[in-house]
């Protein structure tokens, strides 16, 4: 995947829900906005989550190498970008 393809789903306007499937097997789903970014050949995902059952949401980065990106894809259209 190029950097390009990765960031026309990212970005998509309006905001489409989005998932990104690494080549390890894990998938990151996108549900709602985020800060995305992508800079160079690495996509950085800021979101909240909940950790051990806690009520309070706590902001969290997550940088994703490019490289191990195997689909980045639109979830509505389930349209693959490889």
């Amino acid at each position: 995947m190029t950097p390009k393809q990765v960031e026309n789903v990212v970005h998509q306007k309006p905001f489409v829900p989005f998932r990104l499937v690494l080549k390890s097997g894990e998938e990151i789903m996108v549900r709602r906005p985020r800060k995305s970014f992508v800079s160079g050949d690495e996509v950085a995902l800021v979101g909240e989550c909940r950790e051990n059952g806690s009520r309070a949401a706590v902001e969290r980065l997550r940088i994703i190498p490019i490289e191990k990106l195997a689909v980045a894809e639109n979830v509505r259209d389930s349209k693959r970008t490889r």
